[in-house]
């Protein structure tokens, strides 16, 4: 983690600023420093205890004594799953279209932070089945293939499995009804991790586990 706290150090000046809350008078100001700042970073700023508790959730994923992946769908800039790989786990990020440096029309300045590959949702779940860990940075908003990336998920029945979301909750600016619908419907909130957020934003990593039977009686 020393690695993961040593980039985001050199990157900090970039991020929120803490102080500005709803209706400061700098808040239009930090409002345009976040538009020109996804350009480069992305529209989550990662904190070193959200990476540690990603990193924590994929270990989770896997047998005892056996590693496996986190497939990352929707990948974008992928600065997230960069850190997250810098913690020595296996990370597999995917976007449908995105790719370092080479495929990708995009800009020089909005080159993703690691190699992603060309991929719907379903195609990374279909092409990738060892697979046990899942992350989605802000999916998109309203967007049909969050939720079918969610139940695709589903449909493999694996105990082990875990969702990373980190965006909003329901009624907020990432993923469909179906998305969240099925995320709490099929598996339970384990954690919830808060880092800096952008003035009137309200992203934070969800780490959604197995359900237990008792949370089950509690619905």
């Amino acid at each position: 983690m020393e690695k993961v706290r040593e980039f985001l150090d050199g990157i900090e000046d970039f991020g929120p600023d803490p102080q500005i809350k709803f209706g400061d008078p700098k808040m239009m100001i930090e409002m345009r420093k976040r538009d020109e700042v996804i350009k480069y970073f992305g529209y989550h700023f990662p904190s070193p205890e959200g990476i540690q508790g990603i990193a924590d959730a994929v270990q989770k994923c896997y047998p005892e004594g056996e590693t496996g992946p986190l497939l990352c769908v929707g990948s974008g800039k992928s600065l997230t799953e960069y850190l997250v790989s810098m913690t020595g786990t296996e990370v597999i990020a995917t976007d449908p279209c995105v790719s370092h440096g080479s495929e990708i029309l995009l800009t020089d300045e909005t080159k993703s932070f690691m190699r992603v590959k060309i991929l719907t949702a379903i195609k990374a779940i279909e092409e990738h089945p060892e697979a046990n860990c899942f992350m989605t940075v802000w999916p998109t908003l309203k967007g049909e293939w969050t939720g079918d990336f969610v139940e695709k998920i589903v449909e493999k029945k694996n105990p082990l499995t875990r969702i990373i979301h980190i965006g909003e909750v329901e009624g907020g600016c990432t993923g469909d009804d179906k998305f969240h619908d099925l995320l709490s419907e099929n598996f339970e909130l384990e954690s919830v991790i808060w880092g800096k957020r952008w003035v009137g934003i309200h992203d934070h990593v969800q780490i959604w586990g197995p359900k237990t039977p008792d949370s089950d009686e509690e619905e």
